[in-house]
């Protein structure tokens, strides 16, 4: 009992300090990008395939979805329904656009990153790693 309090009480803490999702994952950056290229055409097959094409690494569907559900609780990605595409059996897709706060969160991250490799050179010599 006293334990699952501290838990949370460091949790909350960790939150207010940290603020939640202050910071885009790797993959969250990712699918983000391929969200903001496929434009109008983002629903979970085509965002799949765009990382594999242009990451060149397999990514689950699962995967996908996990990540643009948690991005949209985020508020960084909307979703909407389409009708059902007019085949036998058609299913309705979820598509997904970028927020105003998504592209803000992409930029900060950008920004970042520039900030922190700014003036760093990688040697490839082994040795100098």
């Amino acid at each position: 009992m006293l334990l699952t309090a501290l838990a949370l009480i460091c949790f909350v803490l960790y939150n207010i300090c940290m603020g939640k999702g202050q910071f885009l994952g790797e993959f969250e950056q990712v699918v983000l990008l391929a969200v903001l290229r496929l434009e109008a055409g983002a629903y979970g097959v085509t965002v799949r395939q765009e990382i594999e094409d242009r990451v060149g690494r397999a990514v689950s569907i699962g995967a996908v979805y996990a990540t643009v559900n948690r991005l949209e609780e985020k508020g960084y990605l909307e979703s909407y329904g389409t009708d059902p595409i007019p085949v036998r059996g058609g299913r309705a897709r979820r598509h997904f656009r970028l927020t105003q706060e998504g592209a803000r969160s992409l930029r900060a991250s950008r920004d970042m990153m520039g900030r922190l490799w700014d003036g760093i050179e990688l040697d490839t010599d082994a040795s100098a790693v």
